[in-house]
């Protein structure tokens, strides 16, 4: 603790105490049992107003409790500690409520501009972009996420959620690009901003896109899955792998920059894990390294061009049988009744019965003995309860039942015959 602060006075018996009055050193021991994002809104509510330092420009200091709150007094190097502000980690009912003067005080008091390597406003709908205004200029910033989305959520959201100033970001974000040596790798902007776009946005983006080609990053891919030899290759964009992808759903994306480990990735060398996929469900970007990703086998899916998907966002599935992939736009894919799993229409079997709605994968069919089977005698494809009533109305009208019908559901019967049912009584 800086020992040249000044002390605060002393309370007299039975006056009231508030927080403000209590020893810095106790204020900081509360904020070791919160998470750095609420450590940090804790730090901004035992400073001067925040709204003193926006009408201020940002320029004024935090308060010394705030100091000792965010350990910038006794940790020399507690820059590390403010790398990240992501705010998943505070209650959503508190995140749509923050404000722009919550936030800029929140990166005045961690000194954002030097120490902030990554932010991610998810589910911070009251921000208008003014609280921003802390990180202009940075050459630390690496990313910074304004979608206002989780990591594996839908970018979909409502106009009405969307407050976010698109001129005033553009401002903010071009003061650092501009910066000779900025860090600046990865920016996911609002869906509502990239489609459609405006010209203020296209001229952003290809601003941006010159940007980072002219980062002279090297392409991190592997010259074989277990090398450790990487491609080294130049990612300056190109009009076939372009920096910014300009293509449906994936429009304002950044094509050849991994969404998690921020690597870059040429596509033009040929190596297998010189990619990175697009998600059409995050509509994000992510490198084999990072997310497991799968495309449909329908080379054009209904609706547009080939459906990729995170393993988080599973709009792909795996059929279990043939382990062919099918997005659910294609719709060639079916839970099983009987176990659960994905199976595709040529792998399965759909009870012919009206009443019946039972859908059999390939290996149910094979050993369960509920599932759905074809009699190649009657040639008739039902699950055994509707063909153990079928037996039963042929019984009782007098009639013979198919005999290798019967030995379909003989294993069923005796089944039953255990636990006591009797289909026939």
């Amino acid at each position: 603790m800086n020992s040249h602060a000044p002390k605060k006075p002393r309370l007299s018996l039975g006056a009231p105490v508030l927080l403000v009055d209590l020893p810095d050193s106790l204020l900081a021991e509360v904020g070791t049992y919160l998470t750095p994002t609420t450590l940090a809104l804790w730090a901004v509510a035992m400073t001067a107003s925040p709204a003193s330092w926006f009408s201020s420009g940002w320029q004024s200091p935090p308060s010394l409790a705030s100091r000792a709150i965010m350990g910038q007094d006794e940790i020399s190097d507690a820059a590390k500690i403010w790398e990240e502000l992501n705010f998943e980690d505070v209650p959503k009912s508190l995140r749509v409520k923050l404000s722009d003067i919550d936030l800029g005080g929140m990166l005045v008091c961690m000194d954002a501009k030097h120490t902030l390597k990554s932010l991610k406003l998810t589910h911070c709908f009251g921000i208008f972009g003014a609280g921003l205004g802390p990180l202009r200029g940075s050459k630390v910033l690496r990313q910074i996420d304004l979608s206002l989305v989780g990591l594996h959520e839908s970018p979909a959201i409502d106009a009405g959620d969307l407050a976010l100033d698109e001129g005033t970001v553009i401002c903010i974000l071009d003061s650092i690009i501009g910066q000779s040596g900025s860090s600046l790798m990865h920016v996911q902007l609002p869906k509502r901003w990239r489609e459609p776009q405006s010209r203020k946005m296209s001229n952003f983006l290809e601003r941006f896109g010159e940007y980072l080609g002219s980062r002279q990053l090297a392409c991190v891919a592997k010259t074989h899955r277990h090398s450790t030899t990487m491609c080294g290759e130049l990612v300056q964009g190109t009009e076939e792998h372009p920096c910014i992808l300009s293509f449906a759903n994936m429009s304002g994306v950044q094509g050849q920059t991994c969404y998690k480990c921020l690597n870059s990735f040429c596509h033009d060398c040929g190596y297998m894990s010189c990619w990175v996929n697009p998600c059409h469900g995050c509509e994000k970007m992510f490198c084999d390294d990072c997310v497991v990703t799968s495309h449909c086998d329908v080379g054009a899916c209904v609706g547009g061009d080939q459906k990729m998907s995170c393993d988080k966002c599973n709009l792909v599935m795996t059929c279990s049988g043939c382990e062919s992939q099918f997005c659910s736009d294609c719709g060639q894919m079916e839970e099983c009744t009987f176990c659960g799993c994905d199976t595709c229409e040529f792998c399965s079997s759909e009870c012919e019965s009206e009443s019946c709605n039972a859908v059999s994968c390939f290996r149910c069919s094979e050993e369960n003995i509920k599932a759905v089977r074809y009699c190649s005698d009657c040639e008739v494809r039902v699950c055994v309860e509707c063909r153990v009533q079928t037996c039963k109305q042929e019984r009782d009208g007098g009639r013979s039942s198919c005999a290798v019908c019967m030995r379909i559901i003989l294993p069923w019967l005796l089944f039953d015959v255990e636990t006591g049912d009797n289909f026939f009584s």
